[in-house]
């Protein structure tokens, strides 16, 4: 004679809501935001996601999303497992030149991809335009995704040495 009641009031389980989120990380509703912000840190993104990941990259929509959600963004994209959000990443790079943060995230997640043209577009943003950051565990988080990867990387040298120039 037992009835489950669903005590629990919201969206389906079964129901894809990465755009809801998206949607959400940009709401103008505070408390909306503030949840969402919290969500970005734990999600983990997939394949399928591809397509309206690019199309949020390119909205006006990003510039409402704060920072950190921004740069946690960013560095998931690399998950992705698709080129289509190497364009992106190059247009928003140059954007964020007055954040080497945001631009580290975004290395962070060319880096993540692993594949030819994300490393050579890693290369060829952080030669045409270095973030210039004063700690050095901070430049060595982007650089430990590059691990194991010598053979994507073998362009990067001796070109990239010229950078140790700097302090």
């Amino acid at each position: 004679s037992f009835q489950p009641s669903d005590t629990v009031i919201g969206k389906t389980i079964f129901e894809n809501k990465f755009d809801r989120l998206l949607a959400d990380l940009s709401s103008s509703d505070t408390i909306i935001r503030q949840n969402a912000n919290s969500s970005v840190l734990s999600i983990g993104v997939q394949k399928e996601f591809a397509p309206a990941f690019v199309k949020f990259l390119s909205s006006d929509q990003l510039n409402k999303v704060n920072e950190d959600s921004r740069a946690q963004l960013f560095v998931n994209g690399g998950t992705l497992e698709t080129e289509s959000i190497i364009a992106p990443y190059k247009a928003l790079y140059t954007q964020y030149t007055d954040s080497f943060y945001l631009q580290l995230c975004l290395l962070k997640g060319l880096a993540y991809l692993r594949t030819q043209n994300s490393y050579n577009e890693f290369y060829s943003l952080m030669m045409k335009e270095t973030p210039l950051v004063g700690a050095e565990n901070t430049i060595s988080d982007v650089f430990i995704v590059l691990h194991d990867s010598l053979e994507l990387c073998k362009k990067f040298f001796p070109g990239m040495l010229a950078l140790t120039r700097y302090e």
